[in-house]
């Protein structure tokens, strides 16, 4: 390739197929120098931009083809060596024109068979010659279109392969007909096509992202939603637990009757864009919460002092006046409750401060069975009316490194928050310690987990349960969905910083009318250190509080 002159234009596509040819570079084949003479005095006479190269024995045209290129061969039948008709199937890719003298109809259609682009008669007037640059222009024309739509189709087939997309085509049954490489890059292999082609509706399930299911003739004839939309998100699942999102086009291939041949279709995949999305919301929304519980730490921070002296004086009063009053007396049952509110208030400021920083403790490697015990003791005599307790524990749950008081005030605030659910209503309440398979979004989220190597501690409920708005914010601080005065909305956020601390994951998982259940997701103590460390890391810069994992 040349390269262009500064300022100057390259065009991207070849010249037009039509366009006059010029310079023509013509080997002429032929033993007759009165028939040589006569066409380079016509050439001349005419002033035809032929360059004429000439040979008169096919061994001379075998060596000039070789040797250079030609745009065209005008030759001659009858050679002492041969019949031109021979070199016809040689070099392809230049035009021949083949002359004879002989009026023979059925040597025309063996030429024209064997691949000339005409065949032209020699009469005595030598009129042939009139027709003559006709007819090779011509033939310069069709190979020059020839070449154009094989390179047109080379480009076409070049530029789909290098779309960051899928492209396939289907026809009118919906049988792939041909697809790119970025085709089995999505699908994971490649399409079955020609007689054992498969068709889309069959070869993997689509659906909207929101779970509609999309059918083959949705997919196929345009009856997605928008009648049909320019693109449209799906959810494609091609089996073995491998699904995409994808940003789906299609387009009509007419046929030459106006009629829909099939379909191109284009598939972008999404799957990793759309889980960096999401893992850039979760970041922000772990640094909207972290910057809540600095404002709750520096607000708790402020006011805990004068509020805790308030307090204790407060508290000494009341005990003062329980010493002076008799036993029995009728302000001794107010009193007590008084001081009750005055502890409440004084842990209330406790778990405030809490929330904004961090406590020092030891990790120790503790089985968590005896404190689940334990806690099903203390719960069952609490349970309201109608209310049963159940126990799930897998007695072959590994040991965690964790701070038992901390876990068992959390498991505790979470009892409470499903006893309070229950009220009024029957059914139970369930206290698990069990190995659990964290869903695949988990596994996303923190990698150093896999399948089967976690221990979950759950409280679960059969109460109002929880819309996915409210999901969203229930470790916010401050935030409760109890009735005004029925708390300051600090249970959920306290427990969310207490698993954090441990290097545990905490998940909400509800539904309205369903219930609710809280999990705190532990690795083994026994999965190594750096797998340990790196989990916690990891829950440090990502987690964040809400939604269902």
């Amino acid at each position: 390739m040349t390269p262009a002159s500064p300022g100057s234009t390259v065009p991207f596509f070849p010249a037009s197929p039509s366009a006059a040819s010029e310079g023509l570079r013509l080997l002429v084949v032929e033993d007759d120098a009165v028939d040589r003479r006569a066409l380079q005095r016509h050439v001349a006479e005419q002033r035809l931009p032929y360059a004429l190269v000439e040979a008169v024995t096919l061994a001379e045209a075998r060596a000039q083809l070789a040797a250079g290129s030609f745009d065209a061969v005008l030759l001659d039948h009858r050679l002492p060596d041969g019949e031109g008709i021979d070199l016809l199937a040689e070099h392809t890719d230049v035009p021949k024109v083949l002359v004879s003298g002989m009026d023979n109809l059925a040597l025309a259609v063996r030429a024209l068979k064997s691949g000339a682009a005409d065949y032209l008669l020699k009469d005595l007037d030598r009129r042939y010659l009139q027709i003559l640059p006709h007819t090779l222009e011509r033939a310069v024309a069709e190979r020059r279109a020839r070449e154009w739509v094989r390179w047109s189709n080379a480009l076409l087939r070049e530029t789909i392969e290098a779309l960051p997309a899928a492209v396939f085509t289907a026809d009118r049954d919906g049988c792939v007909t041909s697809f790119n490489r970025e085709t089995v890059a999505l699908w994971g292999r490649e399409p079955r096509i020609g007689r054992d082609a498969e068709r889309l509706g069959e070869a993997f399930r689509c659906s909207l992202p929101d779970g509609t299911p999309l059918s083959f003739a949705a997919l196929m004839e345009g009856a997605m939603p928008s009648d049909p939309p320019p693109q449209v998100e799906l959810v494609v699942d091609f089996g073995d637990n491998r699904r995409r999102r994808v940003l789906a086009s299609r387009r009509a291939l007419r046929a030459p009757d106006g009629g829909t041949a099939g379909w191109v279709h284009i598939w972008m995949d999404l799957t990793e864009t759309r889980r960096i999305e999401h893992r850039e919301r979760v970041l922000e929304a772990h640094f909207n919460h972290a910057r809540k519980l600095e404002a709750v730490g520096t607000l708790a921070g402020g006011v805990a002092h004068e509020f805790n002296n308030q307090l204790a004086a407060i508290m000494g009063n009341i005990q003062l006046a329980q010493l002076e009053i008799p036993p029995g007396h009728v302000v001794e049952p107010w009193l007590r409750d008084s001081l009750q509110s005055c502890r409440r208030a004084r842990d209330v400021v406790q778990r405030m401060l809490e929330l904004g920083h961090d406590p020092q403790f030891a990790l120790v490697r503790e089985s968590l069975q005896p404190m689940v015990d334990d806690l099903a003791e203390i719960a069952r005599p609490r349970m309201p009316e109608g209310v049963r307790l159940e126990i799930e524990v897998d007695r072959d749950c590994p040991e965690v490194s964790c701070y038992v008081p901390e876990i068992r005030q959390a498991l505790l605030q979470l009892l409470d928050n499903a006893i309070e659910a229950m009220t009024g209503r029957t059914g139970m309440i369930r206290l698990s310690l069990r190995h659990r398979t964290p869903s695949e979004t988990f596994r996303e989220r923190y990698p150093h987990i896999t399948a089967g190597h976690t221990v979950c501690l759950a409280v679960s409920d059969q109460g109002e349960g929880m819309s996915a708005e409210r999901i969203e914010r229930v470790f916010e601080p401050f935030y409760t969905t109890r009735d005004p005065g029925k708390g300051p909305g600090l249970g959920l956020a306290g427990v969310y910083g207490i698993a954090k601390r441990q290097g545990a994951a905490t998940v909400v998982e509800s539904a309205l009318f369903e219930g609710t259940t809280v999990s705190i997701f532990f690795l083994p103590a026994g999965g190594g250190e750096r797998s340990l460390a790196a989990f916690r890391e990891t829950l440090r810069r990502q987690q964040a509080p809400g939604g269902v994992v």
